[in-house]
């Protein structure tokens, strides 16, 4: 995005939310969370076993 962004292929309002989403995509990359795992109740964790 930022590469269509500062070639002036998309620019506006679209480019910014794509950018902003772009940021978020790269930021849970780097930390290993997606900011929706939470709201939504969603776990990649296994699950414990009670044997």
């Amino acid at each position: 995005m930022g590469v269509l962004y500062f070639a002036g292929i998309i620019g506006g309002t679209l480019a910014i939310v794509l950018l902003i989403v772009a940021g978020i995509f790269i930021l849970t990359s780097f930390v290993g969370f997606c900011p929706l795992y939470f709201p939504l109740g969603i776990s990649t964790k296994g699950r414990k076993s009670k044997a």
